[in-house]
């Protein structure tokens, strides 16, 4: 199929052509060879959905590049001042470049556009796409082809805004330039009118680096993306979401339409379902509508990386109820066919929408548990699919104690916030790596401070048990992430937070201003918004929710699924046995053996004489007897218990009070007063030195 496809596949609208090649193969197969982004891309387009004009990259092709570079890419690290000699060593197989270029020639004939054609330009995305998603991890280059649309005179706002655009993002992302390198330029020409963006480009042009041909700079562009795939942030991903499979890149390079064209354009990300809470959103009448962000004049790159300030979904509505109705159609229809939650990026031009991405949206815990259940109230999926959704991390987020602290009475209140992952988290403040680090390596919580999430923080958010942002824009890519993390989090933060000096400050009520250290207790609560200064307990979850009972129940009607708990007393087996676990299948026996009772007599055995050994073991052999018949009275017949993984001297007592207790035990069974814990600790120190 790929042969004869010559290593790329294009799409657009309403093309006959797709039929056969959608048909071709397998949903799984076409997404290993198209990865998701793409297969999905082609998919809408076969089915009439708006998708601007492009074609596939396939994973076959680059698959030629990693191996023909495999070496080098192992041993680099892509990112850095010398990230251009790198791309420089790693030319693309002549095959495969050749493949590109006619990828390109077509699209430019197919369009009626051209590279370097003020009247008519071709402006073109080149866009990383994995064949598992992953949000906010590939990159994306914007606007490439830009500079060869700039009329005789002044260029249009769109031009110009676009030029700036792909100016800085090249820089970076095939240039190897770090985002610092770019404040100057932004600072020396601020504003977003027509002539500081103009002069803005001017100075960047001879800081960047570009061929003089678009299609040189896409197949350069094509290297660098290629190997920024194999960077720490993509290894970072697979291994905190355990996604073990190889994987395969394609990349999609597609026509750019244009949210800055004028006053009749924006972009947006839609969700079919609020992706924190899993709810399906209604209109006043009861309908349900989508949820989302949209931004007036902005391009798609505006709102997914959080530039520039967004409105909700529903001021698209009132500016474009035809393209809004449009959207609504294609996304719903997608959730039904697709049998997920979907979320997706639009772009509307001059009042014609165009969706540019869906997928299987990322959501929290909660979210996702909801959304399954109602989904499969409605008909949508059945109970086996809800099963399916619910990963079995998810499934354990729901089970930490994050639902609301038991008392915040005595905290001070410090700020407010806005929900973007539901639930309570205490913890220190926390700016950097190295801070978590050091808060982890004593096994103590952190909250993750950011003025603005970005997707570098993404193997940080796995880490954290919390996050804290000021950003308003809460369906960029980062916020995906920190979703699907499930930690609780707050954005829209009323607080200061300061990076370089590693400080959160804010207002007391006598009007003084207070900054926080890193490492400060705070305390974030999504349900009531608020923030607070020190650290409160957190009662577990609330296993009552409806949701939740309704999940286990599917669980319980499954004949090949069987859910057995771990427990450790009567009271939490009963818990789990009433949320409809099947029995208890892991009990530690250390724990019978560290209770006083038991462990006492056990300790006794260690420290005994060999004259006092008999009797000792009788004893410990009818205590345990006595506690084994307890556990077979509450637990039934199939348990799961897991033998004594401590050696003998780490049940020996080690607080000095212990230690006395002990001794008290000791010499009343002996007969003998006062007792004497000086001895007794002398004799355990003894054994453990053995």
């Amino acid at each position: 199929m790929s042969c004869a496809l010559d290593l790329i596949i294009p799409f657009s609208t309403g093309d006959p052509g797709l039929a056969p090649v959608l048909a071709s193969a397998s949903p799984a197969g076409l997404v290993d060879l198209m990865g998701a982004k793409g297969y999905h891309l082609a998919k809408m387009a076969g089915t009439g959905i708006p998708v601007p004009e492009g074609f596939v990259l396939t994973t076959e092709a680059t698959e030629e590049f990693f191996l023909a570079h495999e070496e080098l890419l192992r041993a680099a690290e892509p990112y850095g001042e010398r990230f251009p000699d790198l791309v420089d060593s790693c030319p693309l197989p002549p095959r495969v470049e050749a493949a590109l270029r006619r990828g390109l020639a077509g699209l430019q004939e197919r369009t009626g556009r051209f590279f370097g054609s003020a009247e008519a330009p071709l402006v073109v995305s080149v866009r990383t796409g994995a064949t598992v998603s992953m949000p906010g991890i590939l990159d994306t280059l914007c606007n490439l082809g830009i500079d060869g649309a700039r009329p005789e005179g002044r260029a249009p706002f769109w031009v110009a805004d676009s030029s700036v655009k792909y100016l800085e993002d090249y820089g970076r992302l095939v240039g190897g330039l770090g985002r610092e390198r770019f404040e100057e330029t932004r600072k020396r020409f601020e504003g977003g009118a027509l002539p500081a963006l103009e002069a803005r480009a001017g100075a960047l042009r001879g800081m960047v680096p570009l061929p003089l041909d678009p299609a040189d700079q896409a197949v350069r562009a094509v290297r660098a993306l290629l190997i920024r795939s194999r960077g720490r942030r993509t290894a970072e991903y697979l291994k905190i979401n355990y996604i073990t499979e190889r994987l395969k890149v394609a990349i999609v390079v597609q026509r750019m339409v244009f949210g800055n064209f004028n006053e009749k354009s924006g972009a947006g990300v839609v969700f079919t379902r609020d992706p924190s809470t899993g709810l399906a959103e209604r209109a006043p009448g009861g309908a349900r509508r989508l949820c989302g962000q949209f931004r007036m004049g902005g391009q798609g790159s505006d709102v997914v990386d959080d530039r520039g300030e967004v409105e909700p979904l529903e001021r698209m509505e009132e500016r474009f109820p035809g393209a809004a109705r449009q959207l609504e159609e294609a996304f719903f229809r997608l959730e039904r066919e697709e049998r997920t939650v979907q979320d997706g990026e639009f772009t509307v031009e001059d009042g014609t929408l165009w969706v540019l991405q869906a997928r299987s949206a990322k959501m929290s815990p909660r979210g996702t548990l909801r959304a399954a259940v109602d989904m499969v109230e409605e008909g949508i999926i059945r109970e086996e699919d809800a099963i399916q959704t619910m990963g079995s991390r998810q499934l354990e987020r729901l089970m930490y104690a994050q639902d609301q602290p038991l008392d915040v009475s005595e905290l001070e209140r410090i700020g407010q916030g806005r929900a973007l992952v539901p639930g309570a988290a205490s913890g220190h403040i926390v700016f950097s790596a190295e801070a978590i680090g050091r808060f982890k390596a004593r096994n103590e919580p952190t909250i993750l401070c950011r003025e603005n999430l970005r997707n570098e923080d993404v193997p940080l958010m796995e880490m954290v048990d919390g996050i804290l942002s000021r950003q308003t824009n809460q369906t960029s890519h980062a916020t995906l992430v920190a979703r699907a993390a499930g930690h609780p989090a707050l954005i829209e933060a009323s607080v200061e937070l300061d990076p370089a000096a590693r400080t959160l400050a804010y207002t007391n009520r006598n009007l003084d201003r207070v900054a926080l250290p890193e490492g400060t207790y705070v305390t974030i609560d999504s349900a009531r918004g608020a923030i607070y200064r020190g650290f409160a307990s957190l009662r577990s979850a609330d296993l009552a929710d409806p949701a939740l009972r309704s999940f286990l129940g599917y669980l319980n009607r499954r004949p090949t699924v069987k859910v057995f708990t771990q427990a450790e007393d009567e009271e939490s087996f009963r818990t789990a046995m009433s949320l409809g676990a099947d029995g208890l299948g892991y009990f530690r026996s250390d724990v019978i053996f560290f209770k006083r009772e038991v462990n006492f007599v056990l300790c006794a055995l260690l420290l005994a004489s060999p004259e006092q050994e008999e009797d000792l073991q009788r004893e410990l052999t009818d205590v345990l007897v006595r506690e084994y018949e307890d556990l077979f009275r509450y637990c039934g017949p199939e348990i799961g218990i897991r033998l004594i993984k401590h050696s003998m001297p780490e049940y020996f007592p080690t607080a000095p009070y212990e230690i006395r207790m002990m001794a008290e035990w000791l010499a009343r069974r002996a007969g003998e007063d006062p007792a004497d814990p000086t001895a007794v600790e002398r004799r355990i120190q003894a054994i453990r030195d053995r």
